[in-house]
Protein backbone atom coordinates (compact mmCIF):
# COMPACT_ATOMS: atom_id res chain seq x y z
CA UNK A 1 0.00 0.00 0.00
CA UNK A 2 1.25 3.43 -0.95
CA UNK A 3 1.81 5.57 2.27
CA UNK A 4 -0.60 7.94 0.95
CA UNK A 5 -3.59 8.42 -0.97
CA UNK A 6 -4.20 10.91 -3.70
CA UNK A 7 -7.00 13.34 -4.33
CA UNK A 8 -7.40 16.09 -6.63
CA UNK A 9 -10.62 18.47 -6.44
CA UNK A 10 -12.23 19.46 -10.10
CA UNK A 11 -10.56 23.12 -10.15
CA UNK A 12 -7.67 21.68 -11.61
CA UNK A 13 -7.37 18.23 -12.29
CA UNK A 14 -4.43 18.33 -14.94
CA UNK A 15 -1.94 20.02 -12.43
CA UNK A 16 -3.30 17.45 -9.94
CA UNK A 17 -2.27 14.66 -12.78
CA UNK A 18 0.46 15.93 -13.28
CA UNK A 19 2.18 15.98 -9.16
CA UNK A 20 0.43 12.38 -8.79
CA UNK A 21 2.77 11.31 -12.13
CA UNK A 22 5.98 13.00 -10.57
CA UNK A 23 4.81 11.04 -7.04
CA UNK A 24 4.32 7.97 -8.88
CA UNK A 25 1.13 7.15 -7.34
CA UNK A 26 -2.52 7.25 -9.18
CA UNK A 27 -4.94 9.69 -8.48
CA UNK A 28 -7.77 7.76 -6.47
CA UNK A 29 -11.20 8.34 -7.89
CA UNK A 30 -13.71 11.16 -7.00
CA UNK A 31 -16.89 11.59 -8.19
CA UNK A 32 -17.87 15.44 -8.37
CA UNK A 33 -21.63 16.42 -9.18
CA UNK A 34 -24.47 19.09 -8.76
CA UNK A 35 -27.94 17.53 -8.60
CA UNK A 36 -30.87 19.23 -10.24
CA UNK A 37 -31.48 21.45 -7.51
CA UNK A 38 -28.10 22.94 -7.20
CA UNK A 39 -26.91 20.62 -4.24
CA UNK A 40 -23.24 19.08 -4.69
CA UNK A 41 -22.23 15.84 -3.98
CA UNK A 42 -18.73 14.46 -3.33
CA UNK A 43 -17.83 11.07 -3.34
CA UNK A 44 -14.09 9.57 -2.71
CA UNK A 45 -12.89 6.01 -3.23
CA UNK A 46 -9.83 3.80 -2.45
CA UNK A 47 -9.27 6.10 0.88
CA UNK A 48 -5.91 5.62 2.72
CA UNK A 49 -6.65 4.78 6.08
CA UNK A 50 -3.61 7.00 7.73
CA UNK A 51 -2.79 9.88 5.15
CA UNK A 52 -4.82 11.44 2.40
CA UNK A 53 -3.53 14.45 0.10
CA UNK A 54 -6.20 16.66 -1.58
CA UNK A 55 -5.10 18.91 -3.88
CA UNK A 56 -7.56 22.51 -5.06
CA UNK A 57 -6.48 25.37 -6.61
CA UNK A 58 -8.65 28.31 -5.03
CA UNK A 59 -9.34 30.80 -8.04
CA UNK A 60 -10.20 32.59 -11.19
CA UNK A 61 -13.33 30.32 -11.69
CA UNK A 62 -16.12 28.90 -8.89
CA UNK A 63 -14.03 30.03 -6.05
CA UNK A 64 -17.06 29.37 -3.73
CA UNK A 65 -18.29 25.96 -5.49
CA UNK A 66 -14.45 24.94 -5.30
CA UNK A 67 -14.27 25.85 -1.79
CA UNK A 68 -17.22 23.74 -0.82
CA UNK A 69 -16.46 20.98 -2.72
CA UNK A 70 -13.17 20.90 -0.96
CA UNK A 71 -15.09 20.96 2.37
CA UNK A 72 -16.79 18.20 2.08
CA UNK A 73 -13.52 15.61 0.57
CA UNK A 74 -12.31 16.73 3.59
CA UNK A 75 -15.54 15.80 5.38
CA UNK A 76 -16.11 12.67 3.44
CA UNK A 77 -12.05 12.04 4.73
CA UNK A 78 -12.72 12.52 8.50
CA UNK A 79 -16.04 10.66 8.48
CA UNK A 80 -13.74 7.57 6.93
CA UNK A 81 -11.36 7.40 9.73
CA UNK A 82 -8.26 9.42 8.05
CA UNK A 83 -6.88 11.85 10.89
CA UNK A 84 -3.98 13.09 8.68
CA UNK A 85 -5.47 15.46 5.70
CA UNK A 86 -2.84 17.69 3.99
CA UNK A 87 -4.40 20.41 1.91
CA UNK A 88 -2.76 21.84 -1.04
CA UNK A 89 -3.73 25.09 -2.29
CA UNK A 90 -1.86 26.00 -5.35
CA UNK A 91 -3.58 29.50 -5.33
CA UNK A 92 -5.51 30.32 -2.49
CA UNK A 93 -7.87 33.92 -3.84
CA UNK A 94 -9.04 34.41 -0.14
CA UNK A 95 -5.68 35.22 1.12
CA UNK A 96 -6.09 38.90 -0.31
CA UNK A 97 -8.62 39.41 2.06
CA UNK A 98 -6.41 39.67 5.38
CA UNK A 99 -7.99 42.22 7.15
CA UNK A 100 -11.53 43.51 7.71
CA UNK A 101 -11.88 46.73 4.84
CA UNK A 102 -14.93 47.84 6.28
CA UNK A 103 -17.08 47.77 9.25
CA UNK A 104 -19.85 45.06 8.91
CA UNK A 105 -17.68 42.98 6.35
CA UNK A 106 -16.13 39.48 7.01
CA UNK A 107 -12.69 38.70 7.68
CA UNK A 108 -13.01 35.92 4.74
CA UNK A 109 -9.49 34.48 4.95
CA UNK A 110 -9.93 33.79 8.56
CA UNK A 111 -13.31 32.28 7.62
CA UNK A 112 -11.97 29.81 5.54
CA UNK A 113 -8.88 28.91 7.63
CA UNK A 114 -11.67 27.60 10.37
CA UNK A 115 -13.76 25.86 8.02
CA UNK A 116 -11.05 23.88 6.74
CA UNK A 117 -9.47 23.50 10.06
CA UNK A 118 -13.36 22.14 11.09
CA UNK A 119 -13.20 19.73 8.32
CA UNK A 120 -10.34 17.85 9.07
CA UNK A 121 -7.57 19.69 7.91
CA UNK A 122 -4.09 18.55 9.21
CA UNK A 123 -1.76 20.18 7.21
CA UNK A 124 -1.86 23.56 4.31
CA UNK A 125 0.77 23.43 1.91
CA UNK A 126 0.05 26.77 0.08
CA UNK A 127 2.78 28.82 -2.46
CA UNK A 128 3.41 32.57 -2.21
CA UNK A 129 0.37 34.08 -0.24
CA UNK A 130 -1.10 37.59 -1.16
CA UNK A 131 -0.58 38.08 2.74
CA UNK A 132 1.81 35.82 4.80
CA UNK A 133 0.06 37.00 7.82
CA UNK A 134 -2.86 34.79 7.00
CA UNK A 135 -1.24 31.62 7.93
CA UNK A 136 -1.41 33.16 11.42
CA UNK A 137 -5.47 32.19 11.06
CA UNK A 138 -4.53 28.50 11.16
CA UNK A 139 -4.01 26.57 14.21
CA UNK A 140 -2.02 23.92 12.03
CA UNK A 141 1.16 23.98 10.07
CA UNK A 142 0.69 26.08 6.92
CA UNK A 143 3.84 25.75 4.58
CA UNK A 144 3.78 28.80 2.68
CA UNK A 145 6.14 28.34 -0.25
CA UNK A 146 8.16 30.70 -1.49
CA UNK A 147 8.31 30.70 -6.02
CA UNK A 148 11.98 32.71 -5.62
CA UNK A 149 14.33 29.59 -5.94
CA UNK A 150 11.76 27.77 -8.49
CA UNK A 151 11.64 30.90 -10.94
CA UNK A 152 15.53 31.71 -10.11
CA UNK A 153 16.18 28.06 -11.49
CA UNK A 154 14.43 28.55 -14.14
CA UNK A 155 15.69 32.14 -15.17
CA UNK A 156 19.11 32.34 -14.52
CA UNK A 157 20.28 30.98 -17.60
CA UNK A 158 18.34 33.48 -19.36
CA UNK A 159 19.48 36.42 -17.47
CA UNK A 160 23.17 35.72 -17.21
CA UNK A 161 25.25 38.42 -17.92
CA UNK A 162 22.29 41.30 -18.38
CA UNK A 163 22.41 44.43 -16.55
CA UNK A 164 19.83 43.36 -14.38
CA UNK A 165 17.48 44.96 -11.41
CA UNK A 166 14.24 43.54 -9.70
CA UNK A 167 11.28 45.78 -9.50
CA UNK A 168 8.36 45.29 -7.29
CA UNK A 169 5.03 46.90 -7.57
CA UNK A 170 4.77 48.50 -4.55
CA UNK A 171 6.17 47.88 -1.05
CA UNK A 172 3.60 44.74 -0.32
CA UNK A 173 5.74 42.45 -2.45
CA UNK A 174 9.24 44.35 -1.51
CA UNK A 175 10.30 41.35 1.19
CA UNK A 176 10.16 38.68 -1.90
CA UNK A 177 11.93 41.00 -4.33
CA UNK A 178 14.46 41.22 -2.17
CA UNK A 179 14.76 37.44 -2.26
CA UNK A 180 14.93 37.71 -6.10
CA UNK A 181 17.96 40.55 -5.74
CA UNK A 182 19.42 38.36 -3.47
CA UNK A 183 20.03 35.04 -5.71
CA UNK A 184 20.57 37.26 -8.71
CA UNK A 185 22.79 39.78 -6.99
CA UNK A 186 21.50 43.03 -8.48
CA UNK A 187 19.77 46.25 -7.35
CA UNK A 188 16.55 45.68 -5.94
CA UNK A 189 13.34 48.92 -5.72
CA UNK A 190 9.64 49.04 -5.07
CA UNK A 191 7.09 51.16 -5.95
CA UNK A 192 4.31 53.22 -4.14
CA UNK A 193 1.03 52.60 -5.34
CA UNK A 194 -1.86 54.30 -4.78
CA UNK A 195 -5.40 52.87 -6.48
CA UNK A 196 -8.39 54.53 -6.98
CA UNK A 197 -10.90 52.21 -5.82
CA UNK A 198 -10.84 48.45 -4.90
CA UNK A 199 -11.82 46.99 -8.37
CA UNK A 200 -8.02 47.34 -9.74
CA UNK A 201 -7.75 50.43 -10.64
CA UNK A 202 -4.39 52.45 -10.85
CA UNK A 203 -4.16 56.29 -9.64
CA UNK A 204 -0.49 56.35 -9.25
CA UNK A 205 2.47 54.45 -9.29
CA UNK A 206 5.76 56.50 -8.27
CA UNK A 207 8.82 54.70 -9.24
CA UNK A 208 12.73 56.07 -8.39
CA UNK A 209 15.42 53.97 -9.86
CA UNK A 210 18.01 53.91 -12.76
CA UNK A 211 16.65 52.08 -14.56
CA UNK A 212 18.58 53.12 -18.13
CA UNK A 213 19.45 50.34 -20.09
CA UNK A 214 18.47 47.90 -17.25
CA UNK A 215 16.66 44.42 -17.76
CA UNK A 216 14.36 44.87 -15.60
CA UNK A 217 12.89 41.83 -14.02
CA UNK A 218 9.10 43.03 -12.51
CA UNK A 219 8.12 40.56 -9.68
CA UNK A 220 4.83 39.74 -8.22
CA UNK A 221 2.38 36.85 -6.45
CA UNK A 222 -0.67 37.97 -9.03
CA UNK A 223 -2.31 39.80 -11.25
CA UNK A 224 -5.69 39.68 -12.15
CA UNK A 225 -6.37 42.85 -14.57
CA UNK A 226 -3.18 43.21 -15.39
CA UNK A 227 -3.75 47.00 -14.80
CA UNK A 228 -0.71 47.73 -12.53
CA UNK A 229 2.01 45.73 -14.59
CA UNK A 230 0.81 47.78 -17.80
CA UNK A 231 1.09 50.97 -15.94
CA UNK A 232 4.47 50.22 -14.44
CA UNK A 233 6.37 48.94 -17.56
CA UNK A 234 5.55 52.31 -19.41
CA UNK A 235 6.82 54.13 -16.35
CA UNK A 236 10.09 52.04 -17.08
CA UNK A 237 10.03 52.12 -20.48
CA UNK A 238 9.87 56.09 -20.16
CA UNK A 239 12.85 55.35 -17.88
CA UNK A 240 14.89 54.14 -20.46
CA UNK A 241 14.54 50.36 -19.58
CA UNK A 242 16.14 48.16 -22.10
CA UNK A 243 14.28 44.98 -21.60
CA UNK A 244 11.00 44.08 -19.31
CA UNK A 245 10.55 40.70 -18.21
CA UNK A 246 7.37 40.16 -15.51
CA UNK A 247 7.11 37.37 -13.32
CA UNK A 248 4.04 36.59 -11.28
CA UNK A 249 2.96 33.39 -9.39
CA UNK A 250 -0.56 33.75 -10.37
CA UNK A 251 -2.01 34.33 -13.36
CA UNK A 252 -5.90 35.21 -13.33
CA UNK A 253 -5.49 36.94 -16.38
CA UNK A 254 -8.56 36.10 -19.37
CA UNK A 255 -7.43 36.95 -23.00
CA UNK A 256 -8.80 40.50 -23.21
CA UNK A 257 -6.56 41.06 -20.36
CA UNK A 258 -3.45 39.32 -21.31
CA UNK A 259 -4.02 41.17 -24.99
CA UNK A 260 -3.68 44.45 -23.28
CA UNK A 261 -1.04 43.69 -21.24
CA UNK A 262 1.07 42.06 -23.80
CA UNK A 263 0.61 45.29 -25.91
CA UNK A 264 2.62 47.39 -22.99
CA UNK A 265 6.11 47.79 -23.35
CA UNK A 266 6.47 43.93 -21.60
CA UNK A 267 9.11 41.39 -23.40
CA UNK A 268 8.04 38.40 -21.96
CA UNK A 269 5.37 37.78 -19.07
CA UNK A 270 6.50 34.50 -16.95
CA UNK A 271 4.06 32.61 -14.99
CA UNK A 272 2.92 29.46 -13.71
CA UNK A 273 0.36 26.92 -13.58
CA UNK A 274 -1.04 27.04 -10.52
CA UNK A 275 -4.38 28.01 -11.62
CA UNK A 276 -6.25 26.07 -15.06
CA UNK A 277 -6.41 29.10 -16.98
CA UNK A 278 -7.38 28.49 -20.21
CA UNK A 279 -4.90 31.64 -21.47
CA UNK A 280 -2.32 29.01 -21.72
CA UNK A 281 -3.93 27.04 -24.04
CA UNK A 282 -1.80 28.45 -27.47
CA UNK A 283 -0.45 31.17 -25.76
CA UNK A 284 1.35 33.80 -27.55
CA UNK A 285 5.58 33.56 -27.71
CA UNK A 286 5.83 36.66 -25.19
CA UNK A 287 3.72 34.45 -22.53
CA UNK A 288 5.86 31.53 -20.40
CA UNK A 289 3.94 29.17 -17.97
CA UNK A 290 6.15 27.10 -15.85
CA UNK A 291 4.95 23.77 -14.29
CA UNK A 292 4.80 23.42 -10.90
CA UNK A 293 3.91 20.18 -10.49
CA UNK A 294 8.30 18.31 -9.69
CA UNK A 295 8.35 21.43 -7.08
CA UNK A 296 4.67 20.31 -5.76
CA UNK A 297 5.10 17.33 -5.69
CA UNK A 298 8.68 16.98 -3.97
CA UNK A 299 6.87 19.65 -0.90
CA UNK A 300 4.50 16.43 -0.80
CA UNK A 301 6.85 14.06 -0.51
CA UNK A 302 8.88 15.81 2.56
CA UNK A 303 5.80 16.45 4.21
CA UNK A 304 4.66 13.40 4.32
CA UNK A 305 7.22 11.78 5.38
CA UNK A 306 7.19 14.04 8.44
Amino acid sequence: MSAHALFSGSSHVLLGSKIAQQLNVPLSPMVSKYFSDGNLYVHLTHIHPQQNVLIQSLGLTAVNNHFLELLFMLDALRRAGSNQNIVVLPYFSYAKADRLEHSGTSLRSQVCATCLQQMGAGKIITLDLHSPHVATYFKIPVINLSPVNFFYKKLRSQLAGKNLVVVSPDQGYHQRACEYGQLFSCPVYSGQKKRRDDNEHIAQITLKGDFENKTVLVVDDFTTSGNTLQYLSKILHRQGAREIMVVVTHCLLNQTALKKLLAAPIDKLITTNSLANPIFNGAPPQLECYNLANFLASTIRQTCQN
